[in-house]
């Protein structure tokens, strides 16, 4: 397979492509999940900067990055205000990066199976820088509803970005090149295995939990900000008794409840109303309760996001602290700096501090003592490592709570189902995914989504899981993945570099050739 060059075109043209190529990209992400123009937008965007220098790659990468991501973040701003569009464009730097190192790379045979390790070296790198990273965004979220992703529990996300980006430059390279079979017969390869992947049943698991999820249905909308003090653990106790009043009148015993990340927006240890609220709604359910709490932090004036674990008759028997927090959500970065030039950022009220242990807790159910529950609260469901401890460190049922009340009537609660479903499906594990008032529902260990509820409603539902403890491939490989395709994609720029060079002493580069001139010379 011969290297890529392109034709030269307007400078005009190339920004209109480039945009394209961005949206392209975005349309494949929810709610839109059109994953053939993410597919085609990765195979533009190679293109536009195939023989490129690195600095106009750079340049195209920023165009579609911005394209893309102020496509699919712009909800950020309904918490940080306009400083969002300071995060589209520190995040489309990365997509510049691609755009840089891709031209060098378009260089070599076999670019096509080259140029996707630099998707998945930015997406490695963005989840680590700025602000502790931000890999909300990956090709991998696209697969879900597609053949792909019968890849997901052997290579996880990092590897089906690759797969994704394969894709789109293997389409690329039958379009614009003699040589089609070899990239055809990848593309085909894929589709064909990953789709009969999916068709293998998951395994029936062990024995099965009975688990009751409410949904409070507290929130202000978008714009809102932070719900009022104790404003959500009236609705979640209400909604707990409606719960209870369905079990107990279709005579279905629960093992335990979830409620939502945020369900009790005081301190339930500090605030005493909060805590007689909660200690009600565990006293009338009789079985343990699973709720997301905001609670002080270590220092003055900071916070936390946790999980605790209510028992009836004994109180807090265990706890979990958010690892993974929301930049602009969470926590302001570089707040001195920001507060006072986008006062909307004291939206996001005291400082949160992260959690450092896996987010595993015991739960004692009437049947299991020692139940092991892993639990994933909302943006941390973006971090591999993060969501691999649960299952790593012997967790037997999963629970993903998460508040979304911040960004009602945003795309960020499907993006964030979305991903819920990526990761039931990377682990071969069900998800039980609770909201205050977003997309609450039972996520199968395939990655489809039962009995879900609606946005701006109170809910409640008793999911029926069994207990699991299979560990996928992808849960041990994908952690290797992410650095091994840095590597491999900075191995593969500095070959293109030396090919750069060389032609340049060769004088070969006193013009652009372009497909045509290749298929001349063969």
């Amino acid at each position: 397979m011969q290297a890529l060059y392109r034709t030269r075109i307007p400078r005009s043209l190339t920004v209109l492509l480039a945009l394209l190529a961005g949206l392209g990209l975005a349309m494949g992400f929810a709610p839109w999940g059109l994953w053939p123009l993410t597919i085609t937008g990765a195979g533009l965007l190679t293109w536009l900067v195939a023989g490129s220098t690195p600095r106009a790659g750079f340049v195209v990468g920023m165009l579609a990055g911005c394209a893309l991501y102020g496509t699919t973040i712009w909800w950020v701003g309904a918490q940080a205000g306009p400083v969002v569009w300071v995060l589209v464009v520190v995040m489309a730097v990365w997509v510049g990066l691609l755009g840089a190192v891709s031209s060098l790379i378009t260089r070599l045979p076999g670019w096509c199976f080259l140029v996707p390790l630099s998707w998945g070296a930015i997406e490695y790198g963005a989840g680590q820088i700025p602000f502790g990273g931000f890999p909300w965004l990956r090709l991998g979220h696209t697969t879900i509803d597609q053949p792909l992703a019968g890849w997901l529990p052997l290579v996880g996300t990092p590897g089906a970005t690759w797969l994704v980006a394969m894709a789109g430059c293997c389409c690329l390279a039958a379009i614009v090149q003699r040589r089609r079979l070899v990239p055809l017969i990848s593309v085909i390869g894929v589709f064909a295995i990953g789709g009969g992947m999916l068709l293998f049943p998951a395994d029936r698991g062990g024995e099965d939990v009975s688990v009751g999820m409410v949904q409070g249905n507290a929130q202000l909308g978008l714009h809102g900000g932070y719900i009022a003090a104790t404003g959500a653990t009236p609705h979640h106790l209400s909604e707990t008794i409606f719960l209870l009043a369905d079990a107990r009148a279709h005579g279905r015993n629960l093992d335990m409840i979830v409620w939502a990340e945020n369900s009790t927006d005081t301190d339930p240890m500090l605030n005493p109303t909060t805590r007689a609220q909660v200690s009600a709604a565990v006293e009338l359910a009789r079985v343990p309760l699973d709720l997301g709490a905001i609670t002080a932090g270590p220092e003055p004036r900071t916070r936390q996001t946790t999980t605790l674990i209510w028992v009836p008759g004994k109180g807090i028997v265990d706890r979990y602290h958010k690892r993974n927090l929301a930049p602009f959500g969470e926590f302001v970065p570089y707040r001195d700096v920001l507060e006072p030039l986008f006062p909307e950022v004291k939206r996001a009220g005291y400082q949160s501090i992260p959690g450092t242990d896996p987010g595993v807790v015991t739960v004692p159910t009437h049947t299991d003592p020692d139940l092991r529950v892993g639990t994933v609260i909302c943006y941390e469901l973006a971090y591999d490592q993060t969501v691999y401890d649960t299952v790593t460190n012997g967790a037997e049922v999963l629970v993903a709570q998460s508040t979304t009340h911040n960004f009602s009537g945003t795309i960020e609660p499907q993006q964030q189902m979305n991903m819920n479903r990526v990761r039931s499906a990377e682990l071969g594990r069900e998800f039980i995914a609770s909201t205050l008032n977003g997309y609450s529902g039972l996520i199968d260990a395939k990655g489809g989504l039962h009995e879900s509820t609606r946005e701006y409603t109170a809910a409640h539902r008793i999911y029926t899981v069994p207990k699991r403890n299979n560990i996928t491939l992808a849960v041990y490989l994908a952690p290797i993945l992410g650095p091994t395709q840095v590597l491999g994609c900075l191995l593969a720029t500095g070959f293109g570099f030396r090919s750069a060079r060389i032609a340049c002493r060769t004088g070969s580069l006193e013009r652009t050739p372009t497909n045509s001139d290749e298929q001349e010379k063969q």
